[in-house]
């Protein structure tokens, strides 16, 4: 085994360290909130029954709600989720410039809907809602032409982060048949046992690690004064070795501009690189609602088959049955229920649907489910009401959808751009773009979500600002002048979901008023020249000169 191999053996021992202290807990969290990843570590058989630990169902429809709220509510298929923009020197503007992002955006769209994103996306959800790390990693299928996004199995991902808190470094230990290791590594160094075993046993089994880092040693080339990464694989900032761990040693080492794996934590104590989740908050209302419900069960179950007090002499020969005969000489030696078992389920029931509550709090299933509750409960919602609602659920996941757009949804629009961009799919950028030397592209996300933020804190900015200065400039018109109603306007339209396309550049805007200036104008002059022309029907002599009648002509021409 080379001393790369040995290398990345050694940091994943150390890695696998550091993430034990956090299995107890995902251990719990599966459970009885997560049933669906119970072979968290590998070691149970595929197609195993699952949720015999669970009397309670609160955590799981908890979790199913907030995972299906935030696909509906950020990524839908079904909606233009985001779109492409260049904050900087007014280039969004210009329309060369917006028609290339336009085009960028529809290639992205198109991507994004014949790869298999959109189911992978959900299972993400439900992982950083339960264990409070989710990863995914992205990759081309050169054979079919598209992207391929697959989900991971927390169980598999061994992380750490830079000094900025951000994730870096992923390590994934896997397992795969022969015949899936042929095809994954065959332009790789693939030992000839696992190529031998294919041909012979092509569904055994073998466990790989899969290493991608920073590269530290970057191989560079001088471009005029300006030092630039070579366009090999030792210049890509990200490094990828895959060792086979049953002694074969490195199998693949290659790089990435990117990484494609996209680690997203839900939430993240200080000094901690794994995330903690709603379901890391809620595991002791979920556990002690679990024992409830299994008491009430019990309890249950004793309203309906209570215990009897049988005399001794009837031992064996009483039928406790439908249509059961006991025959008897003496009526008051009779069969008779244990009475006082149930006084206190009423109260159990109440402390049960308190934890349940308890719980759905955590998962802020209440933003998602709003209009549904409202219906239940018989109230009848304004859209103003609704809107302001939504609003205020918004900002509350305000902190966990800022995070989730830094660590997951940005790198994979990333990610995706420039998988697209080396097959070849992206249009070229147009020619004003290089005279400024380039320009980052960012991501502006108009998903229902990102909309009901955008106004609540930019719509409500304008509407109260508008209402507040509307009493002076009443009794003073020109304080209108310091607000710029175009761009006041152009926020309204933005932070409602008005799509872009439709939103005309300011140079069209101004051409329309210069042309209906003109026209007005010219609607004017008219109207001039013809009341001036019935003021003096008898007029014979030569227009003057200077004379008003003779600068309206001459303003006409």
């Amino acid at each position: 085994m080379g001393d790369k191999a040995q290398d990345v053996i050694k940091r994943y021992g150390e890695l696998k360290t550091i993430r034990k202290d956090y299995e107890s807990l995902w251990q719990d969290i599966i459970d009885y909130v997560c049933p669906r990843r119970y072979n968290i570590d590998g070691t149970k058989a595929k197609g195993k029954k699952v949720g015999e630990l669970m009397f309670d169902t609160t955590g799981p429809e908890a979790l199913n709600t907030l995972a299906a709220g935030l696909y509906g509510y950020l990524v839908s298929p079904n909606l233009r989720w985001f779109r492409l923009k260049l904050n900087r020197y007014g280039l969004d503007d210009v329309p060369e410039v917006a028609a290339w992002l336009e085009a960028c955006e529809e290639v992205m769209y198109w991507s994004f809907g014949r790869s298999n994103f959109y189911s992978e996306i959900y299972e993400y959800f439900q992982d950083g809602g339960s264990i409070g790390t989710a990863t995914i990693y992205s990759e081309r299928d050169l054979t079919e032409g598209k992207n391929v996004f697959t989900t991971l199995n927390p169980g598999q991902v061994f992380i750490s982060c830079n000094r900025y808190g951000l994730v870096d470094t992923v390590y994934r230990r896997y397992k795969l048949t022969a015949r899936k290791a042929l095809q994954e590594f065959k332009d790789g160094k693939l030992p000839d046992s696992i190529q031998q075993q294919a041909m012979n046993q092509q569904d055994e089994e073998t466990e790989y690690i899969h290493a991608v880092y920073p590269r530290s040693d970057i191989e560079m080339y001088r471009d005029g004064r300006d030092y630039k990464p070579t366009m090999g694989v030792k210049g890509m900032p990200f490094e990828s070795v895959t060792v086979c761990t049953s002694g074969n040693g490195l199998v693949k080492e290659s790089g990435y501009r990117q990484n494609p794996y996209a680690v997203w934590r839900w939430r993240v104590n200080s000094e901690e690189d794994y995330g903690r989740s709603p379901a890391s908050d809620a595991i002791v209302d979920v556990l002690g609602g679990n024992q409830m419900a299994r008491t009430l069960l019990i309890a249950g179950q004793l309203a309906v088959e209570p215990p009897l007090n049988v005399p001794e002499e009837l031992r064996g020969k009483v039928r406790i049955r439908p249509r059961g005969y006991n025959y008897y000489d003496d009526r008051d030696r009779v069969i008779t229920p244990i009475q006082g078992l149930l006084d206190r389920y009423p109260i159990g029931t109440d402390q049960e649907k308190d934890k349940r509550r308890a719980i759905k709090v955590h998962f802020m299933t209440d933003f998602f489910t709003l209009l549904s509750q409202a219906a239940m409960e018989g109230r009848e919602l304004t859209v103003p009401q609704v809107m302001e609602m939504q609003g205020e659920k918004a900002a509350m996941l305000g902190p966990i959808i800022g995070r989730l757009a830094a660590e997951c949804l940005n790198p994979i629009i990333d990610r995706t751009f420039e998988l697209e961009a080396e097959a070849g799919n992206m249009p070229p950028p147009p020619d004003i773009l290089m005279k400024f030397g380039g320009q980052a592209i960012e991501v502006d996300y108009m998903g229902p979500l990102a909309q009901a933020q955008k106004r609540l804190f930019k719509t409500q900015g304008v509407s109260q600002s508008i209402s507040a200065i509307t009493p002076i400039a009443q009794v003073k018109p020109e304080v209108l002048d310091i607000v710029d109603f175009d761009e006041v306007t152009r926020e309204i339209l933005e932070a409602n979901g008005m799509p872009t396309k439709t939103i005309r550049p300011p140079a069209k805007v101004e051409e329309i008023r210069k042309a209906r200036e003109q026209a007005q104008q010219q609607m004017e002059q008219s109207a001039m020249l013809e009341k001036v022309a019935q003021n003096l029907p008898g007029l014979t002599k030569d227009v003057e000169p200077d004379s008003v009648l003779a600068k309206v002509a001459g303003a006409q021409q």
